[in-house]
């Protein structure tokens, strides 16, 4: 048995992981810390099996002398032990569970950490993806929520804005857009949104467009709007909230439209959140390297954003100005965005979507917690920003 016990243990030993220094300190202060309890629990078992050779010698002595019922002594001691030893091994294997499943998080973590900062550093030939706010505000209102809907009044694009860029946009860049996302915000609210639909798939038919929603609405769109999906192959995305709602029936009602549509996370308990800091400690380089988002280009107003949060960011600025009439916190400054009325050509956007922007200087990701329970937002600041 003493021997199994010790396979338990080796198999907490960490696993090593390339990666730079700071995140394998981190790992190896948390394998410290399961090591720690791990030896506690092996010293409690020495502390009975010790228990086990004085039971059994005081029944010797017991018999030795004579002693009466000692066979039914002997017995009830007997039941005590293996009680003690299966108490202690479920608290093992427990503690097992536990510790591989916290270590596959952080080695997880690490590789998704190498393996992102690898991939930042290819120089952008193409739009993988384009991220159009076709509404900023919400039904659904997500807590920390990183395009910061909970914090907008009603909101809506208009149609013939996101024409004029589409068009401006697809002069510049050609058929290098490879997916354009119409969002939000829960973008069902507009009531325009088929025209975006349309819009998007005029100026760039080689692109897969893609509606992305909470679906609580799915259920009361018209039959036009339907009839505008599956003409233009729009693909219906959806995330699993743990809110009252069957999404089954939903996903199933669009099927039945003969719409396309994909989970896009099944079941999200967990938001990730990569905390604003005012006081710009963040290098950008070094932000940019391990950024989960950096091929998320956002349009807006005639701009390309390498992200939601440079995007959006006066959103935040806005609320904080209500209590603090200083200014902005946040600032955007022009190398933040590129103007697709300005530009010469597809190589200077290029070049715009393949390396840091100031706005990085923001993005704490030292301290990003990729599991902060979901739940409705309240609407308080440090839902986003650190304090300084």
């Amino acid at each position: 048995m003493w021997t199994k016990m010790k396979n338990f243990l080796k198999r907490f030993l960490p696993v090593p992981a390339k990666t730079h220094h700071e995140q394998m300190q981190m790992l190896a202060t948390h394998m410290q810390h399961m090591d720690d309890h791990l030896k506690k629990l092996y010293e409690a078992m020495g502390s009975v099996r010790s228990r086990v050779a004085r039971i059994d010698k005081s029944v010797v002595d017991q018999a030795v002398k004579g002693r009466k019922y000692t066979d039914l002594f002997y017995k009830d001691t007997r039941d005590k032990i293996e009680k003690l030893q299966t108490t202690s091994c479920d608290k093992i294997e427990k503690l097992q569970t536990i510790s591989f499943e916290n270590r596959d998080i952080s080695i997880q973590r690490i590789k998704r950490i190498v393996w992102q900062s690898a991939a930042n550093m290819f120089r952008r030939r193409y739009i993988e993806q384009l991220d159009f706010h076709v509404v900023d505000h919400c039904n659904l209102n997500c807590k920390g929520c990183n395009h910061f809907s909970p914090l907008v009044k009603e909101s809506f694009a208009d149609v013939k804005s996101f024409e004029s860029d589409m068009k401006q946009l697809s002069s510049l860049v050609g058929d290098t857009i490879q997916k354009i996302n119409l969002i939000g915000g829960e973008p069902l609210l507009h009531p325009e949104i088929s025209q975006f639909a349309t819009i998007a798939k005029k100026f760039f038919t080689n692109a897969r467009i893609t509606l992305i929603t909470n679906g609580l609405l799915v259920e009361e769109m018209p039959q036009k709007f339907w009839e505008t999906m599956k003409a233009h192959d729009v693909c219906i995305k959806y995330t699993r909230y743990p809110i009252n709602f069957d999404y089954d029936k939903m996903s199933n009602v669009v099927r039945e439209k003969g719409v396309r549509v994909i989970n896009d996370w099944a079941d999200i308990k967990y938001f990730w959140r990569i905390p604003l800091n005012i006081s710009e400690r963040v290098f950008s380089y070094r932000s940019y390297a391990q950024c989960p988002f950096i091929d998320c280009t956002q349009l807006r107003n005639g701009r390309l954003y390498r992200c939601a949060q440079s995007a959006y960011v006066d959103f935040v600025n806005n609320f904080i100005r209500v209590k603090d009439n200083n200014g902005d916190n946040f600032r955007i400054d022009t190398k933040d965005y590129l103007d697709i009325y300005s530009p010469e050509g597809l190589e200077e956007v290029q070049e715009f979507l393949s390396n840091p922007i100031p706005f990085c200087r923001y993005c704490d990701m030292d301290n990003m917690d990729t599991r902060v329970p979901w739940e409705h937002s309240g609407r308080k600041i440090d839902e986003w920003v650190d304090a300084q």
